[in-house]
């Protein structure tokens, strides 16, 4: 998996492909380390444009640690860290989700929809199902959930072995409810529950996007059930850190986004009902 710092520089045009700090720095001295920067950072706004907040971050700090690099190593007599464009620590992208309402009107127009298709329809709409409930009954990201085969799944423990981030390999406890409609939904004589083969994510978020506008009248992304399932969890009564491991988080930071959207929320409430607002 590429890091950060391949992406960067391997995406900036350079002469030579850069899997390191010291390729790098061969690459940027033709015909100078200056000269070669200004390249690197005159693309720079169009190679982050895509990105998250949080990504975008992420690389500018990656890209100035290797600056100060540089200069430290005596290659520059100045750091060029300075010229790249700040980084807005207070920017957090709270994560987009649906309500428990929102989520149950969800699945009835999926199940309703499924009970009156047949033949080709209905098998995308199975697979839409299927898909749905393991994001937001199991908390699985969109690639783990597309690729869920039926020997992954073991009905009596109610559990499916996913293949994490990173190549982790994680077994997975489901809800009873959601374990029971999976193996009622699945494809039992195929490889995938979902059939011959895995599903593909672009065709998932095109049915996410899709359903979500039609019932809820928002624009979410597959991501937006796993979001779901953690913010329910979460006001619930869930541990953090129990949560951390459901996600399949490697840091517990990752986990902590969700505690900033309960306060996020609990503002809003006490702004609404407060007697002092009013």
């Amino acid at each position: 998996m590429k890091t950060d710092f391949n992406e960067i520089f391997n995406d900036f045009g350079l002469p030579e492909v850069v899997f390191s700090k010291d390729q790098a720095l061969s690459c940027l001295r033709k015909p100078s380390i200056e000269v070669s920067f200004s390249k690197v950072l005159k693309s720079l706004p169009k190679k982050l444009e895509h990105l998250s907040s949080t990504s975008r971050a992420r690389r500018i700090s990656t890209l100035k640690g290797f600056l100060d690099w540089i200069y430290e190593s005596g290659e520059s007599t100045r750091s060029l860290s300075f010229k790249l464009p700040s980084i807005n620590k207070k920017a957090k992208l709270l994560p987009n989700y649906l309500s428990f309402e929102e989520c149950e009107a969800f699945f009835k127009s999926i199940i309703q929809e499924l009970n009156q298709k047949k033949e080709f329809s209905h098998k995308n709409i199975n697979s839409e199902l299927l898909v749905s409930l393991l994001m937001y009954g199991g908390g699985l990201r969109v690639s783990e959930a597309c690729n869920i085969k039926n020997k992954d799944y073991n009905f009596k423990s109610h559990e499916i072995r996913v293949n994490r981030k990173g190549g982790d390999t994680e077994e997975v406890c489901l809800p009873q409810s959601i374990s029971k409609s999976i193996n009622k939904y699945r494809l039992k004589d195929k490889a995938y529950i979902y059939g011959d083969k895995a599903l593909n994510t672009r065709t998932v978020y095109n049915w996410i996007k899709n359903r979500s506008l039609k019932i809820t009248h928002k624009k979410i992304s597959p991501h937006s059930l796993r979001h779901s399932f953690a913010t329910h969890l979460l006001r619930s009564g869930s541990d953090l850190r129990v949560l951390q491991d459901l996600l399949g988080h490697k840091s517990i930071s990752a986990t902590e986004k969700y505690t900033h959207l309960e306060l996020s929320d609990l503002a809003q409430t006490l702004d609404n009902h407060h007697p002092l607002s009013k």
